[in-house]
């Protein structure tokens, strides 16, 4: 199914389409909906269901998970325009539980870039456990640093708490709120947030997470909609992404719909993490890319 705007050009909408249609048709994903859109508006949406797939429609809801990531970067950039927080300083400065050896170098900008060091939560802490949030910003400021922040990039989504927590005191509300007003309210996300429960025949199951039946089910939504996870716990459609890539456009910008300037833009998607190495298990290095909160 396909729902597009007479000033879309068809064969450049195709070439975003082609991609998404052939992972569904080889198995490598089980469905897709995918929105096209420029600085005007969104262009079309486009639904493959696999054979797999229930229930899809162009407006389901999906599991965001680390796209959750973008967004807060965005909400900082914005409060960093503001002259209210300052990516090199210590992040110590905006939370001050985080304190131990070497934390005290650890600044907004590791954060952002995955290079701080600090220890990521297992996923089964969380599905075990399901420790609040308040409680997982203190496990992080209790834990040592793994690696001198800048040293080495490490993805760790549970560093994200600490640009929760940086929004919650700048803004002086609780961290869903905060992103609500620095990003998704003004980005017009009106499907998107952490809790998808008060629709719940457009959520789609989350693929290769367990759910076996309604109230195990019950209980992830439950939890995910109260730890409010900053590195990877929204929800939202295809089109509401569609809107929030929208907003960081040169046309959006300029017509005064954007989010951000055009220069804090470029420099939250330039690489930021030049000459800094990941290194895995076995040892292997490779460059990550990455910049502020984007992969």
């Amino acid at each position: 199914m396909t729902t597009a705007t007479p000033r879309a050009d068809p064969r450049r909408i195709r070439a975003c389409l082609e991609p998404a249609a052939e992972a569904v048709r080889a198995g490598v994903i089980p469905s897709a909906v995918v929105a096209v859109a420029d600085s005007t508006g969104t262009l079309s949406i486009d639904i493959f269901p696999g054979p797999t797939t229930q229930r899809l429609r162009a407006d389901s809801i999906f599991f965001l998970a680390s796209l959750t990531k973008p967004v807060v970067a965005t909400a900082v950039m914005r409060l960093v325009e503001r002259g209210l927080v300052d990516l090199q300083v210590p992040i110590a400065q905006y939370v001050p539980s985080f304190q131990g050896p070497s934390k005290e170098r650890v600044t907004t900008w590791h954060v952002l870039t995955h290079t701080a060091g600090v220890q990521d939560i297992h996923p089964d802490v969380l599905r075990n456990q399901r420790p609040s949030s308040a409680r997982l910003l203190e496990m992080i400021c209790q834990a040592p640093l793994r690696f001198e922040p800048g040293s080495r990039y490490e993805y760790c989504s549970a560093s994200f708490l600490l640009l929760a927590e940086l929004l919650v005191r700048f803004t002086g509300r609780p961290f869903p709120q905060a992103l609500d007003t620095l990003v998704i309210d003004p980005a017009g996300m009106v499907d998107t947030s952490f809790d998808p429960r008060h629709d719940r025949s457009r959520i789609l199951p989350v693929d290769g997470v367990p759910m076996r039946n309604r109230l195990i089910r019950e209980l992830v939504l439950r939890y995910l909609a109260r730890a409010a996870l900053p590195g990877g716990g929204l929800w939202g459609t295809a089109e509401d992404l569609a809107r929030f890539g929208r907003s960081l456009l040169p046309g959006a910008i300029a017509d005064g719909r954007g989010l951000l300037s055009a220069a804090s833009v470029a420099e939250m998607t330039r690489e930021q993490t030049e000459g800094i190495q990941e290194v895995s298990a076995d040892g292997t290095r490779r460059d990550p890319r990455y910049a502020l909160g984007w992969g």
